[in-house]
């Protein structure tokens, strides 16, 4: 049986959760260019530019680590728990005005990315019940990067 968009998008559940997955991961890129280019004319330096990008990658190496805590505790809380640390985070930028501030960008972006792998984990059990057709499947498949789907 073959599973397109328009399935999991005719469950309304699942479109606002796919549309609210959407969104997030498009702020988050958006905010990892915005903060190399913010670094980059701040301080002139392509290298912190790039550290930039990395910070935020950085936490995918204790992606197993963070998945095992995932696993443990209980998943809404977490998730409610990860986003508002994540709004209050976000905040900091608003301070930084000068090269001696961009530490702060370095934190933030290294706190959003262990956010982004904190949220990932808990996530992807809660498909079955939002979705009232089967679309777990397509819809699982939308929100896991290429290589795990």
């Amino acid at each position: 049986m073959a599973w397109n968009a328009a399935k999991v998008f005719r469950d309304r559940n699942a479109g606002l959760y796919l549309g609210a997955v959407l969104v997030s991961g498009f702020g988050d890129s958006a905010m990892a260019l915005a903060a190399g280019i913010w670094v980059k004319t701040l301080t002139g330096s392509n290298s912190l530019a790039a550290l930039v990008g990395f910070c935020m990658w950085l936490p995918t190496f204790a992606g197993p680590v963070l998945g095992t805590v995932a696993d443990r505790v209980r998943r809404r809380p977490l998730l409610v728990a990860t986003n508002l640390a994540l709004a209050a985070v976000m905040t900091a930028p608003f301070f930084v005005r000068s090269q001696d501030q961009v530490w702060l960008l370095f934190a933030v972006m290294t706190l959003v990315g262990t956010g982004m792998c904190s949220r990932t984990r808990p996530r992807r059990p809660w498909w079955r019940p939002p979705c009232r057709t089967n679309c777990a499947v397509t819809s699982t498949a939308w929100c896991s990067p290429p290589w795990r789907a």
